[in-house]
């Protein structure tokens, strides 16, 4: 039993950021009926300021609630909805993690190739450190080795950090705002009032995408045709442009198109970056065979066959 005036025991000392399965606590206190703030320290968030964003909240999940505060619409289908897209990032994230770790631990083994060069040579004739060093010979393939060797680290890293790399914020925005909209149709919103709530939730999160939103409200608003209100949007946003389309020229229902539109762009997302992991195993042959196999002889074989040569009264 819990003595009468004591924290709940998911009380917090400070906000936190929150993942798919607190959310989905939040969600399900929300459902029971449950007050924002209850839900929010659940999940080990703050509790909600004025615009009813909890402290601690992530971009996504500040713009959701927002969406909820100013359009009106229920907050538990919105916190199900984000936890459902953040479980499927996390797993998205997690393949490409896994499938990115043998390169990584080769970029990392690899990197060190030039240094095994020395100490190899070192091992077979310790002459070979002298001559890597006491000479402009020697000096010049240290020197170039070293370059060769950073030039080869960093391309790896490069590579690594690009093809496992999450889409911009502008991007990422798209399938959000998809969600973002389903959700607010389906509470009830119009469509030129869930454009102006879901551009006016991603004004911190995607300020172009935010923009354009805006415009095409206020235009829709003004009663410019469908396609003149979209004049101007950046290109990204076709999949909401379209999933909206029929439901403003003929009335019909946009969830289904819209919940479509963002599985696909999702799918399409995690398909790109596992193809993007999967070529690393090919493309680290790369920097092996163009810097650090060669820095690998520089600081390696040549001085080892310099000693040897020199040991041998050859040179």
């Amino acid at each position: 039993m819990r003595r009468r005036g004591a924290p709940p025991p998911w009380s917090v000392a400070a906000p936190v950021q929150a993942s798919a399965p607190a959310l989905a606590t939040a969600a399900g206190l929300l459902r029971a009926g449950a007050p924002p703030a209850t839900a929010w320290a659940a999940a080990g968030l703050g509790a909600p300021g004025p615009d009813g964003v909890p402290g601690g909240a992530s971009r996504e999940l500040a713009a959701a609630a927002l969406l909820a505060h100013t359009a009106g619409c229920p907050l538990a289908p919105t916190v199900e909805a984000l936890a459902e897209r953040l479980a499927d990032s996390e797993d998205a994230v997690a393949r490409a993690e896994a499938g990115a770790a043998g390169a990584r631990l080769s970029a990392r083994i690899l990197g060190f190739l030039p240094v095994v060069g020395v100490v190899f040579a070192a091992i077979i004739d310790p002459g070979a450190v002298g001559w890597l060093v006491g000479g402009p010979f020697g000096l010049s393939c240290l020197a170039g080795g070293l370059l060769l060797t950073l030039t080869g680290r960093r391309w790896l890293t490069v590579m690594v950090r690009r093809a496992t790399s999450p889409p911009t914020p502008e991007d990422a925005a798209v399938p959000f705002a998809l969600m973002l909209t389903e959700v607010a149709v389906g509470a009830g919103v119009d469509v030129r009032g869930a454009l102006a709530g879901v551009g006016g939730a991603l004004e911190s999160m995607a300020p172009e995408a935010s923009a354009a939103l805006l415009d095409a409200a206020d235009r829709l608003a003004d009663g410019e045709r469908w396609d003149d209100a979209w004049e101007g949007a950046p290109e990204r946003l076709e999949p909401l442009r379209e999933a909206l389309r029929w439901c403003w020229v003929a009335g019909g229902s946009p969830g289904p198109a819209l919940r479509s539109a963002r599985v696909a762009l999702e799918r399409s997302e995690a398909s790109a970056r596992e193809g993007r992991v999967a070529e690393l195993g090919v493309k680290v042959a790369l920097p092996l065979s163009l810097c650090l196999l060669p820095a690998f002889v520089l600081v390696g074989v040549v001085p080892m066959l310099a000693a040897v040569a020199s040991g041998a009264g050859l040179g």
